[in-house]
This record gives C-alpha cells, structure tokens and sequence, in this order.
C-alpha cells in the first residue's frame, strides 16, 4: 500500500500528528492500473508540508519499480510495456533525483523534463 493509495486514509492516523507534519513529499502516480487506485486524502491531508504530485498517463504500477526500468532494457520484461516507457521511466528518474536533490540541500543537477502531455505536475506549498 502506498501514500497515495485509497487504503492509505487512515493508514497513519494515530501514529503522528497530520497538522505537525512538514517533510516534503513527492508523489508520482498513474491511473491507469485498477489494482492501484489512487486517492490523495492523506496527501492533501498534510497542509504544512510542501507537496509535488507527478501523474504519468498510461503507465502501470509496476513501470515505477526496478522492473519497468529493466523493461526499458529488456522489452516485454514485464509483459506488453506502457506506451514510451523510456521516456517515463526517465521522468520518474528526474523527478526523484530533483526531489532529493532539493530535500538534502544539495544544487539541483536534475534535467528539467520538457512538458509533455502525458506529464501532469502539481505543486501544493504551504
């Protein structure tokens, strides 16, 4: 189960306070697999920690594991891939290392994705 996930409400209430919390949080999703519905209730739950949510059309929850990246390498790996899986994959990759990048203090590297329609960035400051 994942932040993002409909199962993931409640998944911490009682274990901290949502209102006290303010880590960063990167979120990169899809909506396209049914085994994985998102639902971003305790994302947008925690309103002091600044929020980027990444949604990449038409990729499946497992092309965000080691294994779509593997599929990038070895096409059909993972069965019929999603539609320019390298090309996501690489967001996803991009994404990340931004995040970590900024959250450590360290000087952005990270290319900056060009926009593409299958992108689809929301930043949710505090």
């Amino acid at each position: 189960m994942g932040i993002g996930a409909a199962e993931a409400r409640t998944w911490l209430d009682g274990v901290f306070e949502r209102a006290k919390f303010a880590t960063p949080v990167l979120h990169i999703y899809e909506e396209g697999d049914p085994a994985i519905t998102p639902q971003m209730d305790l994302i947008r739950s925690l309103t002091r920690s600044d929020r980027t949510l990444v949604k990449i059309d038409r990729m499946r929850h497992i092309d965000f594991t080691s294994l779509g990246f593997g599929a990038v390498a070895v096409p059909g790996l993972t069965g019929p891939s999603s539609p320019l899986l390298a090309d996501k994959v690489r967001a996803v990759a991009g994404y990340t290392l931004l995040f970590v990048e900024l959250a450590t203090g360290g000087k952005p590297v990270a290319p900056r994705a060009e926009p593409q329609p299958w992108l689809h960035v929301e930043r949710i400051g505090r």
